[in-house]
């Protein structure tokens, strides 16, 4: 294993998250990392880590959010309030599905997700632990539809690719280990205080 990739296998552990590594090809890990970047822009990051077709630890990690953007804040669609993801490990809670009936994304079908609920309207995250709820939430990993430096509407609970681009090269990935290990995804969600200062 690489060093790149023990860092990251030993923060999953850190955390007590399962870390996927069967010695096959394409057992993805998928995460992203949240950081504490301006509201409504695309500051975290959406990474897989595996072995690839050669057996070789292969990472990649593009720009994205894993936090609504500002109008989904100032305006929810929720009567409790927008949801925030809650950094932890949903194992088993995605399949490759619709989103929202139009193309193929990571979607949470198989399992429940905790997310905050922010309701003040105010443009500023807050994550309070006594809001969090547990359900099926559509919380799906998908893209925006154009690079944007803005996060804006693309996003309400999702954790949104910021380029078409990096999605279809996640897509391809994910594709192929499906035909490997069936259609079931864990996602794993991390801070960035997590990795610092080693990643």
């Amino acid at each position: 294993m690489n060093t790149v990739a023990k860092t990251i296998a030993t923060t999953f552990e850190q955390k007590n998250y399962r870390f996927f590594d069967s010695g096959k090809k394409f057992n993805l890990n998928i995460f992203g990392v949240r950081n504490n970047g301006p509201v409504n822009t695309f500051s975290d990051f959406l990474c897989v880590l595996y072995r690839n077709e050669w057996n070789e630890w292969q990472l990649y990690q593009w720009p994205g959010t894993t936090k609504p953007g500002g109008p989904a804040l100032r305006m929810p669609k929720n009567v409790k309030g927008t949801g925030i993801l809650v950094p932890d490990q949903y194992l088993g809670a995605y399949k490759i599905d619709k989103h929202q009936g139009k193309y193929d994304a990571l979607c949470q079908r198989l399992g429940k997700v905790r997310a905050y609920r922010d309701n003040d309207r105010d443009n500023a995250f807050d994550l309070d632990p006594a809001t969090i709820e547990e359900d099926f939430f559509g919380a799906n990993i998908h893209k925006a539809l154009r690079d944007t430096p803005l996060v804006n509407e693309w996003s309400y609970l999702c954790q949104v690719f910021k380029r078409d681009s990096d999605f279809n090269r996640f897509m391809a990935i994910v594709n192929f280990a499906a035909k490997e290990w069936g259609n079931k995804f864990s996602y794993t969600l991390f801070e960035q205080h997590d990795f610092n200062p080693r990643l």
